[in-house]
């Protein structure tokens, strides 16, 4: 008995667990290889820039989306990748991982959504006996399509899977309502598709549509009519369009994304009508061929009827035949309204000017096509007349979607039609097999398109090559690269320019629109940031300048053009073109620019004033941190403190940050928390010179000498160029007994900063200990030829003079130095021990007593750099560099 029990389980634990398993391994299969491409285009401002989402707690700072950011008014999908940021850290694996288990989740309600509703008592008698089977079909045929690679590996793309996610979860939670056998936890699938709306609302707009599709759904599934619908569960509907407050609230109050999407910006709502209607074409096309897959579309507003009118009637015919099948086909009406209501908000009339198309716009309306292809193609090989012997299981099934009970095994195996067809059966599932293994391959090879910046971008010219962002984009690529790759980077902008310069040509200067001015600029942003870089402000300046005569607009033109007369040291003109740009658009990076400018001009409550509105626009680590700098030099060290803190709270990982609160702390004479700073840097980055300087002196002040060393010789070997670092490395090689080792610090720092007195001094000392006193001596008098007034030196040179026995020479040293300053008791010491030598007889072998282990300290003179230097000031970033052309 055990054995047949055990034989029946078997068919019911693959019907129950073989099409989730089968679902995640597909989804695995196409994406795993794909974790570790690199960030692309916006996941800059959305993931790499974005220092919100570094912060997990309290909610409403991740929640706080930067302006123009694609996470604007989308606070749930920038929670979650701040929640990815705290379990995964900042590599792109991560933040793909959290894309691909939303993906994934998203295909397994899919498959729940149509295996219930295929056994909804409406459906049952048709589809019963393989609602298992048409269910996984459909998942496996989305969840490996090509259309959605964008998506899934554009981690940017995080707000298209979130709101699908919740969309279809609160689709799922609401059959899941209607159909519970159990009322006592009814309750619970109405919150649960409640709280899904309500999180979709402010993952993406698109999710507006959600309380419509359910309503269609329930109408045409469940209770029959639209008075039916709202009778029985009026309840459901009235939370679920209460969540439209959620949405207009966001819209309202969030930060604006006006630079991509609206009507002010030079294209109306008729040139984007035209343009989508070859848009909506080209989706249905991809959905058959997907091919060319693109990153960015390059679609001019059409200048013929002919590159509108045949798409336009096409998807009218479509959108007709959607509102017949409303009234007279309403199952059928249903896949297209899905279709069209989630693709209305994209393709209507609000342009979305920066990218008119994309893929990922076809993440949910991809399912209804393929399930009206699969279900079409179910009936087309004759599955229409089998009927299905078992009840209404799937109606009062309780438990979660991995379990299928909607149908018995037994009577689809008892079923005669299912016997007759069962060679139709196979067939079918032999091509679902065949077209999953050739979409798998296909999403495969695309993903790995996406490996890096540079391939996906030659991947869009290569199909696109009238594409000039892509071009202008490769170039901001090229720039990045490590080292910048400035030849490529100048011929594929030169090239977008070009491109440009034919297309205003083409419309005539006074009919160019604000939008395609705004992208005329970039290639000349572009070069003119490669040739300010390059030190040639000249070039740069003409660049930025011929931008602003195409566009005098451009807020990004002034700021950059303003960056030219800041390098140049004219602060004044720098100053009134970063509030020029202000005036246009107000934004954190022009505001912490403007306060540079204050604090160099020595405004300081300007540039206080700035940091701080900086701060408020965007909460800029970077600003924390100036405005921390400036508190510290104006001895407010409290204030510098909690500055430092907040900079490092927005963005733990910021080096200057954690060094300028290194250098607070030596100030404070606190010498173990300023290592523990500095450690922290060397953790981020090994090789930071500075670093490993700092923590050398921090060393010295604890008396750790050895640890001291070893820090100092990797300050001088990562920072090789840095006389002040050579200096101080001699000084602690001194200190340590090693003047051997000394004497080539010094001998380098003298190298590459020759004629400094006090580095002269130094050597001379260094090589007196090593017993080369005739160098010493050469070198005593070198630092004296280049600094008389120094007593020190002269004190020195006595002290070697003494040691050869050369009496008089030094007591007229030690004679010098008193003079240049009497009280330097030193000297005395010295002078009486030479004069008490010199009064001896010739042939005393006595040594003087002049002690020459015990030089005086050297004093650095105002022109040379401190042997012991003070923390020097470490450099903090400027929001500065160029950023490629704006997505959505």
């Amino acid at each position: 008995m055990s054995e047949q029990i055990s034989e029946q389980t078997k068919p019911s634990d693959l019907m129950r667990w073989g099409p989730i398993v089968l679902l995640i391994v597909l989804a695995g299969a196409v994406y795993l290889h794909g974790l570790n491409n690199e960030f692309v285009f916006d996941d800059r401002s959305t993931v790499v820039d974005n220092e919100h989402i570094r912060t997990l707690w309290p909610l409403s700072v991740p929640m706080d989306a930067p302006e123009q950011s694609p996470l604007v008014d989308r606070p749930v999908s920038s929670v979650s990748l701040a929640a990815n940021y705290a379990l995964t850290g900042g590599a792109a694996w991560g933040f793909r991982l959290g894309n691909l288990i939303l993906h994934t989740l998203t295909a397994l309600l899919l498959f729940g959504v149509l295996r219930r509703t295929f056994t909804m008592a409406s459906m049952r008698d048709r589809f019963g006996g393989s609602a298992t089977g048409l269910a996984t079909a459909v998942a496996a045929l989305w969840v490996v399509h090509p259309l959605n690679t964008e998506a899934v590996v554009y981690v940017a793309q995080r707000t298209e899977l979130m709101m699908a996610f919740c969309f279809m979860l609160t689709l799922y939670s609401a059959i899941r309502w209607w159909t519970e056998a159990d009322k006592s936890q009814a309750g619970g699938w109405l919150g649960a598709a409640v709280l899904a709306c309500a999180l979709g609302m402010g993952s993406k707009e698109t999710m507006a549509v959600a309380p419509l599709v359910v309503l269609l759904y329930d109408r045409t599934f469940v209770s029959g009519s639209f008075r039916e619908t709202v009778a029985r569960h009026g309840a459901l509907y009235a939370c679920l369009f209460a969540t439209w407050i959620i949405l207009a609230f966001l819209l309202m109050t969030g930060a604006s994304r006006d630079q991509s999407v609206g009507f002010n910006l030079g294209m109306s709502s008729w040139d984007y009508l035209r343009i989508q209607a070859g848009v909506l074409v080209r989706y249905l096309q991809l959905v058959f061929v997907p091919y060319p897959l693109l990153l960015h579309y390059h679609w001019p507003v059409p200048t013929s009827v002919t590159g509108w009118l045949p798409q336009g009637v096409a998807i009218l015919a479509l959108v007709g035949v959607t509102l017949w099948a409303m009234v007279r086909r309403p199952r059928w009406g249903v896949v297209g309204a899905w279709f069209f209501l989630l693709l209305g908000p994209s393709s209507s009339i609000a342009p979305i000017v920066t990218e008119v198309a994309a893929e990922r716009r076809m993440y949910l309306p991809l399912m209804a096509v393929i399930t009206a292809l699969v279900v079409g193609a179910y009936l087309l090989l004759g599955r229409r007349g089998a009927p299905v012997a078992a009840p209404a299981e799937a109606d009062t099934d309780t438990d979660t979607d991995t379990d299928p009970g909607a149908e018995t095994d037994a009577a689809v195996v008892a079923s005669p039609a299912a016997a007759a067809l069962g060679g139709m059966m196979r067939l079918g599932v032999g091509l679902t097999a065949v077209l999953v293994a050739a979409l798998l391959v296909t999403s495969f090879v695309r993903v790995g398109t996406w490996r890096t910046q540079e391939s996906i971008w030659l991947d869009t010219i290569a199909k696109e090559p009238a594409d000039a962002i892509a071009l202008n984009n490769l170039g901001a690529v090229y720039l990045e690269a490590n080292p910048p790759r400035v030849k490529d980077a100048v011929g594929a902008m030169k090239r977008a320019m070009e491109l440009d310069r034919s297309e205003r040509e083409a419309l005539g200067a006074d009919n160019v629109p604000l939008y395609m001015k705004r992208v005329h600029t970039l290639p000349l942003l572009g070069l003119g940031v490669v040739a300010r870089n390059l030190g040639d402000m000249a070039s740069a300046e003409a660049y930025f300048r011929q931008g602003l005569k195409i566009n005098p607009q451009d807020a990004k033109l002034y700021v950059h053009l303003g960056r030219v007369y800041q390098f140049r040291g004219q602060s004044q003109q720098a100053k009134a073109l970063f509030r020029k740009s202000i005036e246009l658009d107000d934004r954190a990076s022009t505001r912490f620019n403007l306060a540079v400018v204050h604090e160099a001009l020595k405004e300081y409550a300007d540039a206080e004033r700035e940091y701080k509105r900086a701060i408020e626009l965007g909460d800029l680590s970077a600003a924390h941190d100036r405005l921390g700098l400036l508190y510290f030099r104006q001895g407010r060290l409290a204030d510098a403190e909690l500055q430092y803190q907040q900079a490092i709270a927005t963005e733990p990982e910021s080096v200057s940050a954690h060094m300028h609160m290194g250098e607070l702390r030596i100030a404070r004479r606190q010498s173990m928390e300023a290592m523990a700073e500095y450690m922290i840097v060397l953790k981020l980055e090994p090789e930071n010179a500075e670093a490993h300087f700092r923590a050398a002196l921090a060393f010295v002040e604890l008396g750790e000498m050895q640890r001291a060393l070893v820090h100092m010789q990797n300050a001088v070997k990562y920072d090789p160029k840095d006389p002040v670092k050579w200096v101080s490395a001699g000084n602690l090689m001194m200190k340590v007994g090693r003047p051997d080792g000394a004497v080539v610090a010094y001998g380098e720092a003298l190298k590459l900063q020759p004629g400094v007195a006090t580095t002269h001094d130094s050597l001379g000392q260094a090589l007196a200990a090593t017993g080369k006193l005739d160098a010493a001596i050469e070198q005593f008098n070198k630092a004296i030829e280049l600094d008389k007034t120094s007593a020190a030196f002269h004190d020195n040179l006595g002290v070697a003079l003494a040691r050869q026995k050369k009496f008089e020479p030094a007591a007229a040293a030690f004679r010098q130095a008193i003079a240049l300053d009497p009280k330097y008791e030193l000297a005395t010491k010295h002078l009486d021990a030479v004069l008490k030598d010199l009064a001896k007889p010739a042939v005393d072998p006595k040594a003087p007593t002049v002690d020459p282990s015990k030089p005086a300290p050297p004093k650095p003179s105002g022109d040379a750099p401190t042997p012991d230097p003070a923390t020097p000031k470490a450099a903090t970033p400027t929001p500065d560099a160029p950023a490629p052309a704006p997505g959505k």
